[in-house]
């Protein structure tokens, strides 16, 4: 597995006409956001397709929004948080989350962990939450 991680600040750093040249899709979501950081965000995620090779004409969406290529051997997942977006690039199936260590997320926790997972987290739901 190869992780790649971009920081917003270094997002900054990259110069528009590449962007809106190499993923023009992303870029055109990415100015809808309200804040900078949002926009960074989703603009390091597109440098990091991009500089793992995956090329934006050739993601597609499962029904859940998850992004994909139908290319053998390429799998990917990418994440972001906080000041930073991350990809996961495999020749399996892989996933990666990354969140911002800041308040617990308890809506996200009821609707995706199972119900043994919450009664662990019981103890101590902060960190609990972040290693699940």
């Amino acid at each position: 597995m190869e992780l790649y991680i971009i920081s917003i600040e270094e997002a900054a750093k990259i110069p528009a006409e590449y962007c809106e040249r190499c993923f023009p899709k992303r870029m055109e979501r990415a100015k809808k956001f309200r804040r900078r950081e949002d926009l960074l965000r989703c603009v390091g995620a597109g440098f990091l397709l991009e500089y793992a090779g995956i090329r934006e004409a050739e993601i597609l969406y499962s029904e859940y929004g998850k992004p994909y290529v139908e290319k053998d051997g390429v799998f990917f997942s990418l994440s972001h948080s906080g000041d930073f977006a991350l990809l996961a690039f495999d020749s399996v199936n892989v996933g990666c989350d990354i969140e911002k260590n800041d308040a617990l997320h308890e809506g996200v926790a009821q609707r995706v962990f199972t119900d043994a997972e919450l009664e662990w987290m019981g103890e101590s739901p902060e960190k609990r939450f972040y290693e699940l």
